[in-house]
Protein backbone atom coordinates (compact mmCIF):
# COMPACT_ATOMS: atom_id res chain seq x y z
CA UNK A 1 0.00 0.00 0.00
CA UNK A 2 1.49 3.90 -0.53
CA UNK A 3 1.00 6.18 2.05
CA UNK A 4 2.63 9.53 2.87
CA UNK A 5 5.33 10.69 5.12
CA UNK A 6 3.75 12.73 7.87
CA UNK A 7 4.68 16.80 8.13
CA UNK A 8 8.07 16.94 9.19
CA UNK A 9 8.98 13.25 8.96
CA UNK A 10 11.61 12.51 6.95
CA UNK A 11 13.43 9.10 6.13
CA UNK A 12 16.98 8.14 4.65
CA UNK A 13 17.81 4.64 3.10
CA UNK A 14 20.74 3.21 4.52
CA UNK A 15 21.80 -0.57 3.44
CA UNK A 16 18.39 -2.40 4.89
CA UNK A 17 18.04 0.13 7.55
CA UNK A 18 15.75 3.27 7.48
CA UNK A 19 16.27 6.57 9.73
CA UNK A 20 13.73 8.84 10.80
CA UNK A 21 14.03 12.05 11.56
CA UNK A 22 11.12 14.21 13.29
CA UNK A 23 11.95 17.58 12.88
CA UNK A 24 8.70 18.40 15.47
CA UNK A 25 10.16 16.17 18.05
CA UNK A 26 13.69 16.80 17.40
CA UNK A 27 14.56 12.83 17.62
CA UNK A 28 15.95 10.04 14.97
CA UNK A 29 15.24 6.79 15.46
CA UNK A 30 16.55 3.82 13.65
CA UNK A 31 14.31 1.32 12.02
CA UNK A 32 16.41 -1.94 11.13
CA UNK A 33 15.91 -3.87 8.86
CA UNK A 34 12.63 -1.99 7.36
CA UNK A 35 14.24 -1.43 4.07
CA UNK A 36 12.86 -4.80 3.49
CA UNK A 37 9.02 -3.70 3.84
CA UNK A 38 9.05 0.07 3.23
CA UNK A 39 10.32 1.66 0.14
CA UNK A 40 10.69 5.15 -1.33
CA UNK A 41 9.19 6.19 -4.73
CA UNK A 42 9.57 8.51 -7.28
CA UNK A 43 6.07 10.48 -6.20
CA UNK A 44 7.32 10.69 -2.36
CA UNK A 45 5.05 8.53 -1.48
CA UNK A 46 6.21 5.19 0.68
CA UNK A 47 5.01 1.86 -0.45
CA UNK A 48 4.81 -0.68 2.37
CA UNK A 49 4.72 -4.02 1.90
CA UNK A 50 2.53 -5.18 5.21
CA UNK A 51 -0.13 -3.98 6.36
CA UNK A 52 1.44 -4.35 10.25
CA UNK A 53 4.03 -2.18 9.40
CA UNK A 54 1.73 0.47 8.34
CA UNK A 55 -0.20 0.32 11.51
CA UNK A 56 2.82 0.62 13.34
CA UNK A 57 4.15 3.60 11.52
CA UNK A 58 0.89 5.47 11.61
CA UNK A 59 0.40 5.20 15.14
CA UNK A 60 3.53 6.33 16.16
CA UNK A 61 2.95 9.27 13.81
CA UNK A 62 5.45 9.02 11.59
CA UNK A 63 2.74 8.26 8.41
CA UNK A 64 -0.64 9.44 7.16
CA UNK A 65 -2.83 8.12 4.57
CA UNK A 66 -3.58 11.02 2.84
CA UNK A 67 -2.06 11.28 -0.71
CA UNK A 68 1.61 13.26 -0.92
CA UNK A 69 2.42 16.31 -1.80
CA UNK A 70 5.41 15.54 -4.09
CA UNK A 71 8.85 14.53 -3.47
CA UNK A 72 10.89 16.30 -0.64
CA UNK A 73 14.07 18.25 -2.31
CA UNK A 74 16.73 16.09 -3.03
CA UNK A 75 20.38 17.11 -1.89
CA UNK A 76 22.68 17.64 -4.92
CA UNK A 77 26.01 15.08 -4.49
CA UNK A 78 28.41 17.22 -3.53
CA UNK A 79 31.44 17.16 -5.62
CA UNK A 80 33.92 19.95 -3.96
CA UNK A 81 34.35 22.09 -0.86
CA UNK A 82 35.56 26.08 0.05
CA UNK A 83 37.01 27.22 2.06
CA UNK A 84 37.57 31.15 2.69
CA UNK A 85 40.11 33.43 0.51
CA UNK A 86 40.55 36.96 1.80
CA UNK A 87 38.16 39.48 3.77
CA UNK A 88 38.15 42.56 5.71
CA UNK A 89 37.97 43.18 9.54
CA UNK A 90 34.80 44.99 8.84
CA UNK A 91 32.87 42.49 7.30
CA UNK A 92 34.15 39.98 9.76
CA UNK A 93 32.78 41.87 12.39
CA UNK A 94 29.57 42.77 11.02
CA UNK A 95 29.40 38.88 10.84
CA UNK A 96 30.53 38.74 14.35
CA UNK A 97 28.11 41.76 15.56
CA UNK A 98 24.62 40.39 13.10
CA UNK A 99 25.31 36.83 14.90
CA UNK A 100 24.80 37.79 18.81
CA UNK A 101 21.89 39.05 17.53
CA UNK A 102 20.55 36.20 15.77
CA UNK A 103 21.72 33.81 18.85
CA UNK A 104 18.65 35.17 20.35
CA UNK A 105 16.44 33.02 17.79
CA UNK A 106 18.82 30.21 17.54
CA UNK A 107 19.71 29.49 21.43
CA UNK A 108 17.05 27.27 23.29
CA UNK A 109 14.68 26.90 20.24
CA UNK A 110 13.27 23.81 19.15
CA UNK A 111 14.76 22.56 15.45
CA UNK A 112 11.38 22.93 13.50
CA UNK A 113 11.40 26.80 14.94
CA UNK A 114 14.85 27.08 14.17
CA UNK A 115 14.35 25.35 10.75
CA UNK A 116 11.02 27.90 10.00
CA UNK A 117 13.42 30.82 10.70
CA UNK A 118 16.06 29.40 7.84
CA UNK A 119 13.29 28.49 5.09
CA UNK A 120 12.19 32.56 6.16
CA UNK A 121 15.44 33.84 5.61
CA UNK A 122 15.86 32.59 1.91
CA UNK A 123 16.33 35.35 -1.01
CA UNK A 124 13.51 35.43 -2.84
CA UNK A 125 15.74 37.20 -5.78
CA UNK A 126 19.02 35.27 -5.57
CA UNK A 127 22.08 37.47 -6.86
CA UNK A 128 24.62 36.16 -9.43
CA UNK A 129 27.67 34.32 -7.69
CA UNK A 130 30.84 34.12 -8.39
CA UNK A 131 33.64 31.76 -7.33
CA UNK A 132 35.65 35.03 -5.48
CA UNK A 133 32.81 36.52 -4.03
CA UNK A 134 31.66 33.02 -2.56
CA UNK A 135 35.34 32.85 -1.19
CA UNK A 136 34.53 36.33 0.67
CA UNK A 137 32.08 35.13 2.36
CA UNK A 138 33.68 31.89 3.67
CA UNK A 139 36.13 33.62 4.57
CA UNK A 140 34.09 36.38 6.50
CA UNK A 141 32.27 33.20 7.94
CA UNK A 142 35.24 31.47 8.99
CA UNK A 143 37.30 34.73 10.44
CA UNK A 144 34.66 35.07 13.04
CA UNK A 145 33.08 31.69 13.49
CA UNK A 146 35.94 31.19 16.21
CA UNK A 147 35.01 34.44 18.48
CA UNK A 148 31.18 32.69 18.63
CA UNK A 149 29.56 30.48 21.51
CA UNK A 150 28.66 27.21 20.36
CA UNK A 151 30.91 27.17 17.23
CA UNK A 152 31.51 23.43 17.63
CA UNK A 153 27.58 22.19 17.21
CA UNK A 154 27.41 22.06 13.42
CA UNK A 155 23.57 22.78 13.70
CA UNK A 156 24.58 26.30 15.31
CA UNK A 157 27.54 26.81 12.26
CA UNK A 158 25.20 25.95 9.73
CA UNK A 159 22.26 27.93 10.97
CA UNK A 160 24.64 30.89 10.87
CA UNK A 161 26.51 30.31 7.87
CA UNK A 162 23.25 29.87 5.89
CA UNK A 163 21.46 33.53 7.33
CA UNK A 164 24.86 35.30 6.11
CA UNK A 165 24.85 33.69 2.50
CA UNK A 166 21.09 34.58 2.78
CA UNK A 167 21.71 37.90 3.60
CA UNK A 168 23.93 38.27 0.87
CA UNK A 169 21.34 36.89 -2.02
CA UNK A 170 23.11 33.27 -2.25
CA UNK A 171 20.83 30.42 -2.77
CA UNK A 172 22.09 27.68 -1.20
CA UNK A 173 20.86 24.20 0.99
CA UNK A 174 21.44 23.30 4.45
CA UNK A 175 21.51 19.77 3.97
CA UNK A 176 21.43 16.84 7.66
CA UNK A 177 22.43 13.84 6.62
CA UNK A 178 22.91 10.49 8.61
CA UNK A 179 25.27 7.49 9.13
CA UNK A 180 24.57 3.96 11.03
CA UNK A 181 26.52 1.84 13.32
CA UNK A 182 27.45 3.66 15.24
CA UNK A 183 24.69 6.18 14.75
CA UNK A 184 25.74 9.84 13.55
CA UNK A 185 24.14 12.84 12.32
CA UNK A 186 25.74 15.89 10.71
CA UNK A 187 24.71 19.36 8.80
CA UNK A 188 26.62 21.22 6.46
CA UNK A 189 25.54 24.09 3.83
CA UNK A 190 25.66 23.52 -0.37
CA UNK A 191 26.04 25.68 -2.67
CA UNK A 192 25.05 23.65 -5.40
CA UNK A 193 27.39 20.46 -5.69
CA UNK A 194 30.14 23.25 -3.62
CA UNK A 195 30.05 22.52 0.31
CA UNK A 196 30.93 25.78 2.22
CA UNK A 197 32.62 25.88 5.57
CA UNK A 198 33.03 22.17 5.81
CA UNK A 199 35.06 18.91 4.26
CA UNK A 200 34.11 17.16 1.50
CA UNK A 201 35.54 13.98 2.59
CA UNK A 202 33.59 14.48 5.73
CA UNK A 203 30.03 15.44 4.67
CA UNK A 204 30.45 12.30 2.14
CA UNK A 205 30.70 9.97 4.51
CA UNK A 206 26.46 10.78 5.68
CA UNK A 207 23.89 9.90 3.61
CA UNK A 208 21.04 13.22 3.44
CA UNK A 209 17.67 12.72 5.29
CA UNK A 210 16.61 16.09 5.03
CA UNK A 211 17.45 19.26 2.47
CA UNK A 212 16.27 23.05 4.08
Amino acid sequence: MEVALAEDVHMAWIGRDIVVLSVREDVYACLVGAADVIRPTPSGALYILHEDAARDLHQAGLITLHPPTGPQPAAIPPASDLHGGSTSLLASGAFLISSLWLGRRYHRKPLVAILATARAMRPHNPRPLTDARLRRLAATFERAIPWLPRQEACLHRAFLLFSLLARHSVACDWVFGVRTWPFLAHCWIQVGEVVVGDDLERVRRYTPILVV
